[in-house]
């Protein structure tokens, strides 16, 4: 795969050099991160995009080729996250969760987008106006907020920089096939089907987050063995797929949609608790109704919001203290209950020919339908977001600040960022990640309560 990806990327420099009009553009980032108390070294990367994008009368093709290098990835990274009493030998670290093929390598090439779009203009038909077809590997977006999305789940998300990216940075593409028919411009529907499942990418060695974390503690916890995972097979018998109808208007923008398909982050199932503990990563079908919207409205203020009903397919841990009980009756250490996931936003941008003021206010709010004592998660779950960004100087400098604060938790993650661009390809970047806990120290944003580390950055386009 890695040596036809190569060539695709060796053939579509000769063809650039050879005709200047071939649409080529990329990206070349970098990225160095060291602790703030110990000066120490923990975190280089470097992520590039090569894209070729074609439009030909009404018929687009586009395809994104990425190459990564992350020192807080791969096999090496991931045996770090079990500390210094890792061996090869150990049972309960057995190669098919360190070499599991889901885990990002440290050096790492791919396809992160490749499609054909092709509109149909519709003359003389009075049920609809016009109808576009896109087929290949596909990155989508639902939903209008910036960090947490509860309908956006069509693609999986690389979490390895936590959610410090946007959801469209952290996304990876999906074969599928996405029709759109839209019935006039104030009207559409589209779906998609993806018959080969992806997971997320959540392993890091800079981040653990909540469910990675619950992974070690049976791990820790119960000496227990990693069994592999159990994914979907590459069927249309287990495809996902979903539809939405939305509304287009001047001012407003809206969608209802449906999702019935895999959740692309794993349940880790428990059993054999009191013999030979063994866990086993299982990936649950969703079933969700939900809808988002986008209102403009006076003084440049955009009121966006988005709520997602899970029918079936959320499980939540078992406390501990239940969890022997829970595995002796034949269960799996979890418990399933309907979700209800919602977030609104307010969003201000006042824009100039020399400067730009964003801020950005998000409330999110999870709820447990059916909550048992029994369950390790609180009923109610209140995350605070807040972005502020400033463009100045001619809109050749920035300073950026993000903070999340999550209410039962008690702990807040802070960023705070300046960036240069003296020239309109590239980007110049220093900044520092501050995480606190005030409450609980393995909350999420908490368990990174030593981790406040500085940063320098770059971007390159061209």
């Amino acid at each position: 795969m890695k040596k036809s990806i190569l060539f695709v990327i060796s053939s579509l420099f000769i063809i650039s050099s050879i005709n200047a009009e071939v649409p080529l553009s990329g990206s070349l980032e970098f990225y160095s991160g060291f602790d703030s108390t110990k000066t120490d070294f923990y975190r280089n990367a470097i992520n590039s995009n090569l894209v070729f994008q074609k439009a030909m009368n009404k018929t687009t093709v586009m395809v994104d080729i990425q190459a990564d290098y992350d020192t807080a990835q791969g096999t090496s990274a991931i045996r770090s996250l079990f500390g210094p009493g890792y061996s090869a030998d150990n049972e309960s670290i057995n190669s098919s969760f360190i070499n599991s093929e889901n885990q990002k390598k440290q050096t790492d090439i791919f396809i992160r987008q490749a499609y054909i779009n092709q509109d149909f203009l519709i003359q003389n038909l009075t049920i609809f106006d016009s109808f576009s077809l896109r087929a290949g590997k596909l990155i989508t977006k639902w939903g209008y907020t910036e960090f947490f999305n509860p309908v956006d789940i069509i693609n999986p998300q690389d979490y390895s920089f936590h959610i410090m990216n946007t959801s469209i940075k952290r996304k990876r593409g999906v074969y599928a096939i996405y029709p759109t028919i839209y019935f006039s411009r104030h009207f559409s529907m589209d779906g998609f089907i993806n018959p080969i499942f992806e997971a997320d990418n959540e392993f890091s060695s800079s981040f653990l987050n909540e469910n990675t974390s619950h992974f070690m503690d049976l791990v820790s916890n119960y000496d227990a063995s990693f069994y592999g995972e159990k994914q979907p097979e590459a069927s249309l018998r287990q495809a996902s797929y979903g539809a939405r109808a939305g509304l287009h208007f001047t001012t407003f923008q809206g969608h209802f949609m449906y999702y019935r398909g895999y959740d692309h982050s794993p349940t880790y199932t428990i059993k054999n608790l009191e013999t030979e503990p063994s866990i086993e990563a299982e990936y649950r079908q969703l079933t969700m109704s939900g809808l988002d919207f986008m209102a403009n409205m006076a003084w440049d203020i955009n009121l966006k919001g988005e709520l997602a009903y899970y029918h079936t397919g959320k499980t939540f841990s078992v406390k501990d203290a239940d969890l022997a009980e829970n595995v002796a009756n034949g269960k799996n250490g979890y418990l399933q209950s309907p979700l209800v996931d919602y977030i609104v936003g307010l969003e201000l941008v006042k824009d100039s020919t020399n400067s730009t003021f964003l801020i950005n206010l998000e409330y999110n709010q999870n709820i447990i339908i059916d909550h048992r004592k029994a369950m390790e998660e609180e009923q109610y779950r209140n995350r605070f977001i807040s972005e502020i960004q400033i463009k100045f100087a001619k809109k050749k400098a920035y300073i950026l600040n993000c903070s999340i604060y999550s209410l039962e938790d008690k702990d807040l993650g802070s960023q705070f960022e300046l960036g240069l661009k003296p020239e309109n390809m590239y980007v110049i970047k220093t900044g520092y990640w501050m995480f606190h806990k005030f409450g609980n120290e393995n909350g999420f944003m908490g368990r990174y309560d030593k981790n406040d580390f500085i940063y320098f950055a770059g971007d390159i386009y061209f």
